[in-house]
């Protein structure tokens, strides 16, 4: 009976470390969840006469250079123009 209580007892202090590095938070909890993406762009548009278009951001574009994704004037060119 002694010699089936000894693989045990030399078997405990591998129980004992497997348990304490189970209990240790994983590497997925040292990721940081807060950073945030850039929000997506996205401009509102008005039409400005037949062909031209100004977003948001005061840049007056014509309605095929517009940005399909963003709604927005590519950034070239003056801002607020009345031209």
């Amino acid at each position: 009976m002694a010699t089936t209580a000894l693989p045990l007892l030399h078997l405990l202090p591998r129980i004992v470390c497997a348990a304490f590095f189970a209990c240790l938070p994983g590497l997925v909890a040292g990721i940081r969840k807060d950073i945030g993406l850039a929000a997506p762009i996205m401009c509102r548009s008005t039409v400005q006469g037949r062909h031209l278009i100004s977003d948001d951001n005061g840049y007056v574009c014509s309605s095929l250079s517009i940005d399909p994704w963003s709604r927005c004037c590519p950034r070239t060119g003056s801002r607020f123009s009345c031209q």
